[in-house]
């Protein structure tokens, strides 16, 4: 059985500025590659389980995760939550690892840049 655990989609930076409205995240349930951990592809959670997955932001004075820990129910495959931009600074969002799932080898973290 292969190992699975949460990530975001994207593989580029969120560029956005302090004044904007915030910006929306999306996590992923994901089946991993049992040697390198890579996204191997989002599938979703089986059934019976939801799982609460948390996404903080690195630096707060730059910007907040409103609405985490995210829940990933039975049967669905992704979950959406928002960074909200306060002030200019750079950030990293991360993806937390929930008891009983592994830290995938890319997409755990995502780099936010504010501008003023």
């Amino acid at each position: 059985m292969a190992p699975s655990g949460f990530a975001h989609a994207a593989a580029t930076n969120i560029v956005t500025t302090a004044a904007a409205a915030n910006v929306s995240f999306t996590v992923h349930s994901a089946r991993l590659n049992p040697a390198t951990l890579a996204i191997e592809a989002f599938q979703p959670v089986r059934g019976g389980l939801a799982v609460d997955v948390a996404v903080s932001s690195s630096n707060t004075a730059a910007g907040v995760v409103a609405a985490s820990p995210l829940t990933i129910g039975p049967g669905a495959s992704l979950a959406t939550c928002s960074f909200d931009p306060l002030a200019a600074g750079t950030t990293v969002l991360d993806v937390q690892v929930p008891p009983g799932f592994t830290a995938p080898g890319d997409r755990k973290t995502r780099t936010v840049v504010v501008n003023p």
